[in-house]
């Protein structure tokens, strides 16, 4: 049940990213193509592996235990203060900065 509920979300999201690409318009024309058909074309490969997820489901998921929920907000937290971080203190300093944390999270070795 949990793996149609996320392809149900999932394919919500691509259809919304599905739209927003076919209406994607650029000043200046820069292939025969156009800007269109990266988005479109990942939104293609995204329903295929949707439609497989629906289709075909899991009978029991595994579901990672509480540490790996853990890294996973402390990742997500991280990468937001990465956002907010990077116009103030520059793209070195704080890509350096984010590395190292992910590093830390990860359990990175030298």
């Amino acid at each position: 049940m949990t793996d149609r509920i996320t392809g149900g979300l999932l394919l919500l999201i691509t259809l919304g990213y599905a739209y927003m690409g076919y209406h994607f318009k650029v000043g200046f024309m820069a292939d025969p193509i156009g800007p269109k058909a990266f988005p479109l074309l990942i939104t293609g490969l995204l329903f295929l592996f949707i439609l497989y997820i629906l289709i075909r489901p899991d009978p029991e998921p595994q579901w990672p235990g509480l540490k790996i929920w853990l890294n996973m907000a402390l990742v997500l937290f991280s990468l937001v203060i990465y956002a907010y971080a990077l116009v103030p203190l520059g793209f070195i300093a704080t890509t350096t900065l984010e590395v190292t944390i992910l590093a830390v999270i990860f359990k990175g070795q030298l």
